[in-house]
């Protein structure tokens, strides 16, 4: 448990202007998750270097690799603004 708190305050506390960014922030959480997907997909590349491209959200030169960044959703299950 945070101290003088939970997590769950901690994060509307930040919401609602009243305390400190909490713990759990976006501007490092977002990064981390960032490396740790990509690490995912690079399992499926061995022995091949892959260069990612982060404003485009795709690896330079490797369109496979970038195919599995996305996904194409089913009819009726689409996410508007996800392509």
């Amino acid at each position: 448990m945070v101290p003088g708190g939970n997590h769950w305050h901690e994060f509307i506390d930040a919401v609602r202007g009243a305390g400190p960014k909490p713990s759990a922030n976006f501007e490092y959480a977002g990064p981390l998750s960032e490396t740790v997907l990509l690490g995912g997909i690079a399992t499926r590349f061995k022995n091949e270097t892959l260069v990612w491209d982060a404003p485009s959200l795709s690896f330079k030169g490797n369109k496979e690799a970038t195919a599995l960044v996305n996904r194409t959703y089913r009819k009726g299950w689409e996410v508007k603004g996800l392509g």
